[in-house]
């Protein structure tokens, strides 16, 4: 099965996109910030929809500058 990434699947395009591929059989990695341009609570509640399918995985960029101790793109 094909994984695609795709950036800010928390706000409006990334999600109905994130939405389409998982209908369509896809697995889906989601990356978003969760920045609060807009309602940082309707980011949220879409993330809860799109990681109700378990072929989507969620991963939030960490903001820490490169040689951080841990890994620069992606947190816990």
């Amino acid at each position: 099965m094909t994984t695609i990434l795709v950036t800010g699947s928390a706000g409006f395009i990334g999600f109905h996109v994130s939405k389409r591929l998982l209908a369509e059989g896809f697995r889906v990695t989601g990356l978003d910030n969760l920045n609060d341009y807009y309602d940082v609570n309707l980011k949220q509640a879409r993330l809860e929809q799109l990681t109700a399918n378990s072929s989507f995985r969620y991963l939030r960029p960490s903001g820490e500058p490169r040689g951080a101790s841990r890994p620069a793109l992606f947190s816990d």
